[in-house]
Parts: C-alpha cells; sequence; structure tokens
C-alpha cells in the first residue's frame, strides 16, 4: 500500500516483501498519522509511483520512499509467503493491479522449482518490479530510497531528509520497535537450496544489485 504521512507531503511505497508492514507501523511509533492512498486500478497495498501519479494533486504529495532488498532472501520471502497460507495468490483481486500476478505464483512447489518457474514467465522479476515503483535506471521517480537490511537506521535517515524533525522520544521508539522485528527467517526457518539456484537469482537480477549496491 502507499501511506500518506499526514501534514507533510510525503507518501510511502511498499514494495512487497521488504518490511513495509514493519515501516508502517515504525511510522505509528513515532506518532506520524498515515492514510492509505487510494489509487484506482490498483491493489490497495501496492501502488507504484506511476498509480500515484494521478493522485498526487490530491494528497499534495512531494516527495516519496520506498525499501528494496537483497534479491536472494527476497526470493526466499515471496516463496515463505504463498506456502506458508496456500491461499495468498488466490486472494489477490485479479481484476486490478498487483506486482505478483505476472509471476502467476503456484504454491506447494520446491524453492528450487519456484524461481525456475518465476523467471521462466518474467526474467528478472524483481528487477523489473523495482522499476515499476522507483523507475527505470537514470529516471528515478522515488529519490529516497532505504534497505529492508537497515529498516531502522534507514526509516530514520529518510524520514530527516524528508522533513521530519524526529525529537529524541520518537527517534528512541523507532530503534527500539527495530529491534522487535521478527525476521521471517527466524519464524519460518533457513530455506536451503543448491547453489546453482542462488546463482540464478543473482544472475537474473545482476542489474538490481548493481543499482543499488548490493554484492
Amino acid at each position: 500500500m502507499a501511506w500518506h504521512i499526514k501534514g507533510k507531503r510525503s507518501c510511502f511505497l511498499h514494495i512487497p516483501k521488504t518490511g513495509g508492514s514493519w515501516v508502517h507501523s515504525a511510522l505509528q511509533v513515532a506518532g506520524l498519522r498515515v492514510v492509505p492512498v487510494r489509487s484506482p486500478g490498483s491493489h490497495v497495498r501496492h501502488a507504484t509511483w506511476a498509480h500515484l501519479r494521478d493522485r498526487r494533486h490530491h494528497y499534495s504529495i512531494e516527495r516519496t520512499f520506498t525499501f528494496v532488498r537483497h534479491p536472494v532472501p527476497w526470493m526466499k520471502s515471496v516463496w515463505r509467503w504463498i506456502n506458508t497460507e496456500p491461499g495468498n495468490p488466490a486472494r489477490i483481486d485479479q481484476h486490478v493491479w498487483h506486482p505478483f500476478h505476472c509471476a502467476r505464483l503456484v504454491p506447494g512447489t520446491t524453492f528450487t522449482d519456484f524461481v525456475v518457474d518465476v523467471y521462466g514467465k518474467q526474467p528478472a522479476w524483481f528487477t523489473r518490479m523495482c522499476e515499476w515503483y522507483i523507475g527505470p535506471p537514470g529516471h528515478d521517480r522515488v529519490p529516497h530510497i532505504g534497505k529492508q537490511e537497515r529498516l531502522a537506521a534507514d526509516l530514520l535517515r529518510i524520514l530527516q531528509a524528508t522533513g521530519h524533525n524526529l525529537d529524541k522520544k520518537q527517534i528512541r521508539q523507532v530503534k527500539l520497535f527495530g529491534k522487535q522485528h521478527v525476521n521471517t527467517t527466524r519464524q519460518f526457518g533457513t530455506v536451503e537450496c543448491e547453489p546453482w539456484v542462488i546463482e540464478m537469482i543473482i544472475d537474473q537480477e545482476r542489474e538490481m544489485m548493481e543499482r543499488f549496491e548490493y554484492e
């Protein structure tokens, strides 16, 4: 979902499985008022900058930010999501845009089969998805980008850069909330796979990794 921070002409765009639910909660913990940006034609949780474009005047949005993630744990997180609750993909409304539609996710497969299947349907899936949300390289539409691997620190940096002058109490609350963040790897266990599967993900998503400085 795209979230508008009331009174502060800024908006958070949530790329799936990059810590967006935590960011939304952390904004509330910090005492900021957030409301969903309603965008026609988009799944309510995951509007992109293009969907947001038609709503900027209505919400007076001037600054946008989002988070990205290393593609290997990102792919594992998506696979866990569809297999933790097999009905998850089916609950996505087929009549509105959603970033998972193109991959036609199928629960019940092994992680290896999932990776091969997804890239057979949508090469460089996560790289393309980041472009949907941020814009293509050299034409960034979202100037403030954090990383899931350092959620609390990057959120605080972004809030400061976008004019949200948090006091010491608010900063402390966000940092404490960051330590309480539940990592899905610990919650659901590690995902084992052959080295060639990891190499396939990295090869497919190399452009995204270089763009956002992942090794």
